[in-house]
C-alpha cells in the first residue's frame, strides 16, 4: 500500500523551495552553468495512487529520478556506484535500455538517442531525465503542476505497477462488498420525482455492391424517475418501418435500506423463467434481495467466449471485482465470489483497438444461498412483448435453513405452454466445506437437475451437471431425454511455458439415440506468445465429426498485435476456415485493424480493413469489407452526452453513458464554518481526490472534480487529502466519503475547507529575579461554552503554537495542578477570539510570565 501523505510534508517542502528559490537563490550549478533546484514531487500514476520521488526543477522543466522512479513503477532497473550506467528492460524482457550518463546517450528499442547537457543531469546521488525525454523514449507523459508539486503521470503502455494498482482496487471494491467500510461521512440520495436526461447515440450507414445504402441512429434516453434508473431504447432505420417491438423501456428501482421491498423492475425483465422464451418480456417484478454482497462463501468458475484479445470486465452486483484478456481462440474464465443471496453477475467487453462492446451478458448461477433464518422473495407478472402477448408469472422464495444449506420453492404460470402452463418447483444449495457446491432443483412434469462444483487444491476445478426431462413435457425446448455434463479445468507451468487446460464431456439420450460430444483445449503463454489448440468431437450412432482448432497471438512491439485462428476436419483431414488478424494502436486515440478469413468449404475469402478514430466527444469508424462476390462499405459515429440541470453542462463524450451516473467534487472555502457554500465563499483547487472505481474527467473548471462511468445503486468510497492546497491552515472536514450516486444524473457532493485560526506566544518563569524560559508548561483552551477543546505543552525554549482552531471565542488556561506543584502563581485566564478569515486567523505574540509563589 502507499504511504499516506502527510500535510506539513507537503508545506514544508513547499516553503523550503520557494524560500530556496525566490529569496536565497542558492541553487546548484550542473553542467554547462545550468542550475537546478532539488524538491520531492508527488508522481501520480493514473489516479489510482501516488509516490513521493525526487526530482530537479529548472525554470525550463522538471527533471525526475531514474533511481526513484522506475523501481516504484516496478520497471527492472540496476546501475553502477557512481550512477554512469543504468540499465535494465521496460517493461518486457525483450525491450532492454541503458542510459550512459557521461556520453548524454540511451539505448532503448534498438535505437540510441543522444541529448544536450541539460536534458540528463547527474549528481552524486542519481541521475534525472527531464520529462520531455521521458516522453519520447519511454512514452511516460509528464504533466507538472508547480503549485501542487505534483507529477502526473500517463503511459501509452500498461505499466507493471498500474496492473498491481488496478488489482488492489478492485480487491478494496471486493472487500467494500462483503463488509462495511466506516467512513467519516456518508451521504444518502435524496428524492425526485423526475431529473437529469443522458444521451447515448449511433449512427451507422453502410452502401455495398448488391445491397441498397442502409442507414441507422440507434438512441437510448436515460433519465432519473423516482429515484429510479429510466432507460428508453429506440431504433430508426431508413428501409424499414418503425417497429414498436423493436423498442424498449426499463426501470429499476434500488434501496437496501426498506425492508419489505429492496429492488423494483418494470418494462422490459428478465425475470428467469424456466420456460423456454424467445420473445422480450414486459411486466412488473418485486424483490427483498439487496444488491448489496453480505458474505462470501466460496468462489464459482465460469468460462465463456468473446473476439481474441478483448479485454473482459467482470462486475459483481454492479462493481468492478476482476478482468482478464481473452486468448488466441477468444476464450476466457473468471473465478466468481458467490455471496449470499441472488447475485447480478455482468460482464463487459472491450475490444483492443478501442471498441467497446455496450452488450452486457448476465449469468445465472445455479447456486443460491441466503444467511441463516433469512427470507428472500421475488414475484414478476406480465406478459411477452408480440403479437401473442403471452401471460406470464413467476414467485420464489429461497431461506437459510443454516450456514451452508439453503432451500426455495416457487411457482411459475405460462399461458403459452399448453402441457406445462404451471410449473411448482423446489430446490435446494448446499455447501461443504469451501470447496464443494450442490444444487439440486425439481420443477413439477417438466426437469428435474442437479450441478455439482468441487475445487481442489485452488486450482483443479471440477463440476458436472445432470439434467432429466419429464415426458410430453413444452416447457423447454429440448428434445432429449436427458444429459449429463463432466468438466476438468486447471492452470500448469512447464519451464518459461505457463499455461490453463479444460477437457470435458457431454452425453444426450434423444428420441434419434445417444449422442457424445467431447473437448480438450490447452492454452499457453510464453511472453508475448499466446497459443492455443484444441480438439472436439461429436460421436453419435450414424457418425462421428473430429474439429481440431488452433489459435495463435503475439504482440510485437510499437503496438502491433496478431491473432490467427485455423479450424481443422480432422476425421476428412481437410481445412474448413481460417482467419488471419493484425492490429495496431497509434496513440491512444488511432486504431488500425485488418482481418482475413477464409471459408474453405465454400470457398469464400473475405477481407475486411477498419480505421478507428476517438475524437473526445464522438467515436468515428470506417470499415471496408471485400468478399468473392461483393464489396460493402460502412461508417459509424456514437457518442453520448449529459443534460442536467444541477450541474453545468457537459461536453460530448465518446463513452457510453446511459444507465450510469458521475460525481462532481466541488471544494470550496468554509469561511464561516457553517457547512453550506454560500455566495461569497469561492471554490478552491489543490485537493487530491481517488475513487474506488470510475475515471476522472478533464474540464476547464480546475476547481471541480468529475468522475463519471459510475454505476447506480452502488456505494463509492471517496479519499480526499489537502497535499495541494496553499495554507497549511486550510483543514478537510473529514478524509473519507461514501455516495451513493443515482442513475443518468450527476451528484454534487460540495466539501467546505475549513480555514482554521491560530495562536503562539511564549511563557516564562520568573525565579530569583531571572526571566527564564518554561518548558513543558501545560496549556488548555477551552471555548465558549467551557468545553476544552484543545491541551498542548510548551517547547524546550518555552514557544507554544496551536492550528486548528473554529471562529469563536476561546479562553486559553494554565493547568492548577501544575501550577502548585511547580511553586508558582497560577495567572489569569487568557480571553482572545478568532475571527472567520481567508487564510485563518492568527492570534500570537502573547507573552505570559509566570511568578513564584
Amino acid at each position: 500500500m502507499l504511504r499516506k501523505r502527510k500535510i506539513y510534508h507537503t508545506f514544508f517542502t513547499g516553503s523550503i523551495f520557494f524560500i530556496l528559490f525566490f529569496f536565497c537563490n542558492t541553487q546548484t550549478r550542473a553542467q554547462d552553468d545550468f542550475y537546478y533546484d532539488e524538491i520531492i514531487v508527488y508522481v501520480v500514476v493514473e489516479d489510482l495512487g501516488y509516490y513521493e520521488v525526487e526530482a530537479l526543477y529548472s525554470e525550463v522543466d522538471i527533471y525526475l529520478s531514474v533511481i526513484d522512479l522506475f523501481p516504484k513503477l516496478m520497471i527492472k532497473m540496476s546501475h553502477t556506484p557512481q550512477f554512469d550506467t543504468i540499465s535494465g528492460f521496460y517493461i518486457y524482457e525483450n525491450k532492454p535500455y541503458e542510459i550512459l550518463l557521461h556520453e548524454n546517450r540511451i539505448n532503448f528499442n534498438d535505437k540510441s538517442h543522444v541529448y544536450e547537457n541539460n536534458e540528463i543531469i547527474g549528481t552524486d546521488f542519481g541521475v534525472y531525465l527531464q520529462s520531455d525525454v521521458l516522453e519520447k523514449v519511454f512514452g511516460l507523459k509528464c504533466e507538472f503542476d508547480f503549485r501542487a508539486l505534483t507529477v502526473y503521470l500517463d503511459s501509452e503502455q500498461e505499466l507493471p505497477v498500474i496492473r498491481i494498482l488496478k488489482m488492489e482496487k478492485m480487491r478494496e471494491n471486493l472487500n467494500s462488498l462483503v463488509e462495511d467500510i466506516v467512513t467519516d461521512t456518508t451521504v444518502k440520495p435524496g428524492f425526485s420525482f423526475l431529473r437529469g436526461a443522458v444521451i447515448d447515440w449511433d449512427f451507422q450507414s453502410s452502401q455495398g455492391s448488391r445491397q441498397l445504402p442502409e442507414q441507422s441512429l440507434n438512441t437510448s434516453l436515460g433519465a432519473l424517475f423516482l429515484n429510479g434508473k429510466l432507460n428508453v431504447n429506440m431504433n430508426f432505420r431508413n428501409n424499414t418501418a418503425f417497429d414498436y417491438e423493436n423498442q424498449s423501456i426499463n426501470w429499476h428501482w434500488v434501496n437496501d435500506d426498506c425492508k419489505l421491498i429492496k429492488q423494483m423492475h418494470a418494462g422490459l425483465i428478465s425475470p428467469g423463467m424456466i420456460s423456454s422464451v424467445m420473445s422480450p418480456m414486459m411486466g412488473f417484478g418485486v424483490s427483498n434481495s439487496p444488491s448489496k454482497i453480505k458474505k462470501v462463501y466460496g468462489e464459482y468458475e465460469i468460462i465463456d467466449h468473446t473476439e481474441p484479445g478483448w479485454d473482459v470486465e467482470l462486475y459483481i452486483n454492479n462493481v468492478l471485482v476482476d478482468f482478464t484478456t481473452a486468448d488466441a481462440n477468444g476464450e476466457f474464465s473468471f473465478l466468481i465470489p458467490l455471496v449470499y443471496g441472488l447475485t447480478t453477475i455482468k460482464m463487459k467487453y472491450y475490444g483492443p483497438w478501442g471498441e467497446e462492446r455496450t452488450k452486457e451478458q448476465s449469468i445465472q448461477i445455479p447456486f443460491v444461498f441466503v444467511p441463516h433464518k433469512k427470507l428472500e422473495y421475488q414475484a414478476y407478472g406480465g406478459y411477452t412483448f408480440d403479437t401473442l402477448q403471452n401471460k406470464f408469472a413467476l414467485g420464489m422464495v429461497n431461506y437459510g435453513l443454516s450456514r451452508h444449506v439453503s432451500l426455495g420453492l416457487g411457482y411459475e404460470y405460462f399461458d403459452k405452454n399448453e402441457i406445462s402452463s404451471e410449473i411448482p418447483f423446489l430446490s435446494s444449495s448446499i455447501s461443504i466445506g469451501s470447496g464443494v457446491l450442490l444444487n439440486v432443483q425439481y420443477h413439477h412434469n417438466v426437469v428435474g437437475k442437479s450441478s455439482l462444483f468441487l475445487r481442489l487444491n485452488k486450482s483443479l476445478n471440477l463440476e458436472s451437471d445432470f439434467s432429466y426431462y419429464m415426458e410430453n413435457q413444452d416447457a423447454i425446448s429440448a428434445s432429449q431425454e436427458y444429459e449429463s455434463s463432466l468438466r476438468l479445468s486447471f492452470p500448469y507451468k512447464l519451464g518459461f511455458l505457463s499455461g490453463f487446460s479444460r477437457c470435458g464431456i457431454k452425453t444426450q439420450k434423444s428420441i434419434g439415440g445417444m449422442m457424445h460430444y467431447g473437448e480438450i483445449k490447452f492454452s499457453n503463454y510464453a511472453g508475448r506468445l499466446n497459443f492455443t489448440t484444441g480438439l472436439m468431437l461429436s460421436l453419435n450412432d450414424n457418425s462421428n465429426e473430429y474439429t481440431i482448432n488452433t489459435g495463435l497471438g503475439y504482440s510485437f512491439k510499437h503496438g502491433w498485435r496478431f491473432y490467427s485462428q485455423y479450424n481443422l476436419d480432422a476425421d476428412e483431414m481437410q481445412s474448413t476456415n481460417i482467419n488471419l488478424q493484425l492490429q495496431k494502436r497509434i496513440g491512444t486515440k488511432f486504431h488500425l485493424s485488418a482481418s482475413y478469413n477464409h471459408n474453405f468449404e465454400n470457398n469464400d475469402p473475405t477481407l475486411n480493413i477498419n480505421l478507428r478514430y476517438d475524437f473526445a466527444f464522438v467515436k468515428s469508424s470506417f470499415s471496408s469489407t471485400h468478399g468473392k462476390n461483393s464489396n460493402t462499405y460502412s461508417q459509424s459515429l456514437s457518442g453520448s452526452f449529459f443534460l442536467n440541470t444541477r450541474t453545468p453542462f457537459v461536453n460530448l463524450q465518446n463513452k457510453s453513458s446511459v444507465g450510469r451516473c458521475g460525481i462532481d467534487v466541488i471544494p470550496f472555502l468554509d469561511i464561516n464554518h457553517n457547512g453550506k457554500m454560500d455566495k461569497d465563499e469561492p471554490q478552491v483547487d489543490g485537493l487530491y481526490v481517488n475513487i474506488t472505481k470510475g475515471y476522472k474527467v478533464d474540464l476547464k473548471d480546475s476547481t471541480r472534480i468529475r468522475f463519471v462511468g459510475l454505476e447506480p445503486f452502488t456505494r463509492y468510497i471517496l479519499t480526499i487529502e489537502n497535499a495541494g492546497l496553499p495554507y497549511i491552515s486550510w483543514i478537510l472536514p473529514f478524509e473519507t466519503a461514501a455516495i451513493f450516486p443515482q442513475a443518468n444524473t450527476i451528484k454534487q457532493f460540495k466539501i467546505g475547507i475549513l480555514p482554521m485560526g491560530e495562536i503562539y506566544g511564549s511563557v516564562y518563569a520568573k525565579k530569583d529575579g531571572k526571566l527564564l524560559e518554561a518548558a513543558r508548561i501545560i496549556l488548555n483552551i477551552y471555548n465558549n461554552k467551557n468545553e476544552k477543546v484543545a491541551g498542548f505543552l510548551t517547547e524546550s525554549d518555552g514557544y507554544f503554537s496551536y492550528i486548528g482552531l473554529s471562529p469563536d471565542k476561546y479562553t486559553l488556561r494554565f493547568d492548577e495542578t501544575q501550577m502548585k506543584n511547580l511553586g508558582l502563581v497560577k495567572p489569569d485566564d487568557i480571553p482572545f477570539e478568532i475571527k472567520e478569515s481567508f487564510e485563518g486567523d492568527i492570534v500570537g505574540e502573547m507573552k505570559v510570565i509566570l511568578n513564584e509563589i
